[in-house]
């Protein structure tokens, strides 16, 4: 799929960058829609090697929402590594888990590495509530 950046026209001010990864197209589309009313810049990416990628390439993200368990490299592989020292200084972003309901694994381990852990299918409001609030803080 590549990397693709969604940022919200017509706008000078600082916004939340958010990276998105999901393994599913029509999800990503979705959440990236509604971060984007919700006054985000937004970066697609639909893979755990284009998530990395993206982090080496762009950095400076504010917000990383990440599905738990992607088909190449997982949110919780990516999250380990970076926790972990092996990938591009974080500095203040928070990081974000979705995971299923029954994967205890995720949700244990996604808590243990100071991630946000929410349960599938996102919730586009509550998601764009949380980014609203790191635009406000980001400007």
């Amino acid at each position: 799929m590549g990397i693709i950046r969604n940022k919200r026209a017509g706008t000078e001010e600082r916004r939340a960058r958010v990276l998105l990864v999901a393994g599913e197209v029509e999800q990503l589309h979705k959440a990236t829609r509604a971060l984007t009313r919700w006054g985000c810049e937004v970066v697609e990416a639909g893979s755990g090697a284009e998530l990395l990628a993206a982090l080496w390439l762009e950095g400076g993200f504010d917000l990383i929402i990440t599905a738990a368990r992607l088909p190449d490299v997982s949110g919780l592989e990516v999250l380990a590594g970076l926790r972990g020292g092996g990938g591009p200084d974080l500095g203040n972003t928070r990081f974000v888990l979705v995971a299923a309901r029954e994967d205890r694994e995720a949700h244990v381990v996604g808590a243990r590495l100071l991630a946000s852990v929410v349960e599938a299918p996102l919730n586009l409001e509550k998601l764009g509530l949380q980014a609203a609030g790191l635009t406000r803080s980001a400007a």
